[in-house]
């Protein structure tokens, strides 16, 4: 009778039940997300099992409060209350709708190694040699050199850089992690450290806020890659000192793209010019220049002359421009121009 006893309650276990056990010892509460169509991000602060047609069907979903107001409501539904977010922030999604964060080198080992290489590798052809080829020895991926984490929404994904990423990746030389799920210098420098054959690197579209102490210390020291000449950090969230402290340890960097930051705007009157932190001399009397620096973009930001540019950057930095792209910038005047007696290129549209 004991037996039978148990095997009535076996029976009677509700899947869903399982289901949510599951997922919980999956996704812990605050992983960070991004939607299967690659455009919206959020964080999961709730895992449960709701009835969301209203037709006594459950399902397992995830409470999930997103960085943007693309929600329905604010973490109560149906008269219960989930989790607690800003009001169009939250909403619940199936599980299969958004992809969890991961590392750079669990992203592109899981791109190149299984079904989903075959998918991507469709559309994203920039490679004239096999890139799921590996080294039989070290296992590393030779013929990977470009690679666009926004081909696809899995790639999107990438949070951090991973512990071998360096031995499985040696050879990339174009990288685009932009949009994603990175929201600390100290995971971007820790990318680039990993990459010393790296030339181009895009962070654009990632919450990383001001560059904290500590932040690029994987750069230091000579660390950096030494063919890293362009830099985007558009939309990051960076303030005026943070190009200084990019600039002092990526000093190959000749094309930095720092548009869409609202801290780097006409107010730069107030602040203590980047170029008094760099050491730099009034004038570069060297063949080979301290800083490579020369082209430079604040596309979007808030400025309304050249002067005001030129008071953010200082007269040493000035002088080493070659191109100065302030499109969609309310620039109403040049008063300033001759504070860029090297400028060749100003780009104004907008």
């Amino acid at each position: 009778q004991f037996l039978y006893f148990i095997g009535i309650m076996e029976a009677t276990v509700d899947p869903i039940d399982t289901r949510l056990a599951a997922l919980r010892s999956e996704i812990a509460l605050g992983t960070r997300v991004v939607h299967d169509e690659g455009r919206y991000r959020g964080t999961v602060r709730a895992v449960e099992a709701l009835d969301p047609r209203g037709d006594g069907k459950r399902a397992v979903m995830l409470g999930v409060e997103w960085d943007e107001p693309r929600g329905r409501h604010d973490g109560a539904a149906g008269g219960t209350r989930y989790f607690t977010c800003p009001d169009k922030h939250g909403s619940f999604v199936a599980p299969g709708k958004v992809h969890a964060a991961a590392s750079l080198e669990e992203v592109l080992t899981t791109r190149f190694t299984d079904d989903f290489a075959a998918v991507v590798n469709k559309v994203d052809n920039l490679m004239s040699k096999d890139p799921t080829v590996r080294d039989p020895e070290t296992g590393a991926f030779p013929n990977v050199w470009n690679v666009d984490c926004s081909a696809h929404p899995k790639l999107g994904r990438v949070a951090s850089a991973g512990p071998n990423l360096a031995l499985l990746f040696p050879a990339i030389r174009q990288l685009s992690i932009n949009a994603a799920l990175l929201e600390s210098w100290a995971e971007v420098a820790r990318i680039a450290a990993a990459l010393p054959l790296l030339e181009s690197y895009s962070v654009r579209g990632n919450p990383l806020g001001p560059i904290k102490d500590g932040d690029l210390v994987p750069l230091e020291g000579g660390r950096a890659p030494q063919r890293l000449t362009k830099l985007n950090a558009t939309a990051t969230g960076i303030h005026p000192p943070c190009l200084a402290k990019l600039l002092s340890v990526l000093p190959h960097v000749a094309e930095l793209n720092a548009g869409g930051n609202d801290a780097i705007r006409s107010a730069a009157a107030t602040t203590t010019p980047v170029a008094s932190h760099l050491s730099l001399p009034a004038k570069e009397e060297e063949e080979e220049p301290l800083l490579k620096l020369e082209s430079l973009s604040f596309d979007g930001n808030e400025f309304r002359s050249l002067d005001d540019v030129a008071d953010l950057l200082g007269d040493a930095l000035c002088q080493r421009l070659v191109s100065l792209n302030l499109n969609n910038a309310p620039v109403g005047c040049l008063r300033g121009i001759r504070r860029f007696p090297r400028l060749e290129k100003l780009m104004l549209r907008g």
